[in-house]
């Protein structure tokens, strides 16, 4: 006998889990806890759970900004496992997403092309943002000898809309700081910003490209 805990990162993602788990049988619904994964531990504790264990806790993109803390976290979860127990990851690594300028024609713009390439790389190399900080190599120097990292390089087919190109030269959004935004930080005029979008526009929108994600698959067990 056993049971499910999910762990949403908001309440948008727990009332979905919710909504699906209402066609699953009132047994085997799992139970949704909101929160961090740090606060994971607090919540159980909240809920009378402070004795639970699980055989399996099994994670998809949970460490993407909170890669520093890793080595706390993985103590904390470590507790929370019963003999036997094992660890299941998959976290994608934003460093080595999609470069957009390598899905573009950039023929007769060939010192445009080297100004953007540049900026785009910078983007993914920025040491002060914890979201692309850190790859590979850093999840197994926080994990240690007791972990198993297979890296893998996966090619999906994409379609890319107007909207999305749009999104991506807006400037002065009050969100994340945009593509756009950062090629006009890096010296790109107006007018080449404006040329820059037309390639994109004619070379993405309503086409099908291949776009590259990087993921590691990390397990480990409670020892």
């Amino acid at each position: 006998e056993g049971g499910v805990w999910a762990l949403a990162s908001s309440d948008r993602t727990g009332d979905a889990l919710r909504q699906q788990a209402q066609r699953l049988p009132e047994l085997e619904r799992p139970h949704i806890l909101i929160g961090s994964l740090p606060e994971l531990t607090t919540l159980l504790t909240l809920r009378g759970e402070a004795d639970l264990r699980f055989d399996r806790i099994i994670g998809r993109n949970v460490f993407t900004r909170d890669v520093g803390r890793l080595p706390e976290t993985l103590v904390e979860l470590k507790e929370l496992l019963g003999e036997n127990g094992r660890f299941c990851f998959i976290q994608m690594i934003p460093r080595h997403t999609q470069r957009l300028y390598k899905l573009v024609d950039w023929t007769g713009h060939d010192e445009l092309s080297a100004r953007v390439t540049a900026v785009e790389e910078a983007i993914y190399h920025d040491a002060s943002d914890p979201l692309v900080n850190w790859d590979e190599n850093d999840l197994l120097a926080a994990f240690g000898t007791e972990v198993e990292i297979l890296v893998e390089q996966q090619v999906e087919e994409r379609s890319v809309t107007e909207s999305q190109i749009e999104r991506w030269f807006t400037l002065d959004t009050s969100e994340r700081v945009s593509y756009a935004d950062h090629l006009v930080a890096a010296g790109i005029s107006k007018p080449e910003l404006d040329l820059t979008k037309r390639l994109y526009q004619r070379g993405l929108v309503s086409q099908v490209v291949r776009w590259e994600t990087k993921f590691a698959y990390i397990t480990t067990s409670k020892q």
